[in-house]
């Protein structure tokens, strides 16, 4: 729905279309998840460049007694 109100619909669908076919509800999804996986991996790097031997210590929490390090990608349903 961001994607959809962001601009006009000329330019959602000028990116949610392939061949000049529109992608249907379940493909835009997917590019859309791959495109926030992609926007995670590049603010991972920059946090790692930023942090730098503490990005462990500050990306990581507590769980059973033992540290553990935030490793899924914001849309994943695991932990």
């Amino acid at each position: 729905m961001q994607c959809w109100q962001q601009g006009t619909p000329d330019e959602f669908w000028g990116e949610f279309s392939e061949n000049g076919k529109r992608l249907g509800y379940k493909a835009i999804l997917l590019h859309l998840t791959a495109q926030r996986i992609a926007e995670d991996d590049r603010l991972v790097q920059l946090a790692k460049e930023e942090f730098g031997t503490k990005f462990l210590e500050v990306f990581s929490y507590v769980k059973n007694g033992k540290r553990v390090v935030k490793v899924k990608h914001a849309g994943s349903t695991e932990e």
